[in-house]
């Protein structure tokens, strides 16, 4: 993980994960919604992009989850 993710998104998620892209995984909608990313933070981030998840909670949605993605880099 970069040093730097959880200063980026500004809340401590409840699991990180990582491949190509991170996946930061909240408790609830209303975590990823509050969210207010430092994007100079992001592009410094080492993957391609991170995408921040919950399960949605039924009270803003009837989804089943929440995603907003942050993607900034070229695929080559």
């Amino acid at each position: 993980m970069h040093p730097r993710l959880i200063d980026a998104l500004g809340t401590v998620p409840v699991e990180i994960l990582g491949a190509r892209d991170y996946l930061v995984v909240y408790r609830d909608e209303e975590q990823v919604r509050a969210l207010q990313p430092n994007m100079a933070l992001l592009s410094e981030m080492d993957k391609f992009a991170v995408s921040v998840t919950a399960p949605a909670s039924g009270t803003i949605s009837s989804r089943d989850f929440s995603l907003r993605l942050a993607a900034w880099r070229k695929i080559r």
